[in-house]
């Protein structure tokens, strides 16, 4: 629940950017916040490889045979689906600190630092702590675009 309160009032935060500000920098946030929104409905619990593995097999069969993915498909897929939405908000996220590189205090990017190794990590990370550090840097990122000019 706290994911889902968190996520909603990033999303808020983007609504409220003034349409001259919608740029690159904003569709990369609104990919990265509709990614985590998702991924905050589907990461739960262990996600052992056996049971990633066999939840992509059966996302593979259900995208071949009924050509669609909904919702229900991605919660009963959660052990593969909620990893690949937060690695599509990291990925984003990695080109977002690309762009904000003369913007961004070390601090900041110190916590896009931490995504971008867990995006290139041969290892599964624990989603939980995975998708607060990406929620981190996305809010780092969003009160950036919003305090800029450019």
């Amino acid at each position: 629940m706290e994911r889902r309160a968190k996520i909603g009032t990033l999303l808020l935060k983007l609504w409220k950017v003034p349409k001259k500000r919608r740029k690159s920098l904003w569709h990369l946030l609104l990919g990265v916040a509709f990614s985590l929104w998702r991924a905050a409905f589907l990461i739960e619990g262990d996600r052992p490889l056996s049971t990633m593995n066999k939840h992509a097999k059966y996302f593979l069969g259900l995208l071949l045979w009924d050509n669609a993915i909904n919702y229900l498909q991605d919660r009963r897929t959660r052990a593969w689906t909620g990893g690949y939405y937060l690695n599509n908000a990291n990925f984003r996220l990695s080109i977002v600190k690309d762009l904000l590189t003369r913007r961004i205090e070390d601090q900041e990017a110190a916590v896009f630092d931490k995504i971008v190794r867990s995006v290139v990590s041969e290892n599964t990370p624990d989603l939980q702590t995975g998708w607060e550090d990406a929620y981190a840097a996305a809010d780092i990122a969003l009160g950036i675009l919003s305090r800029n000019r450019k």
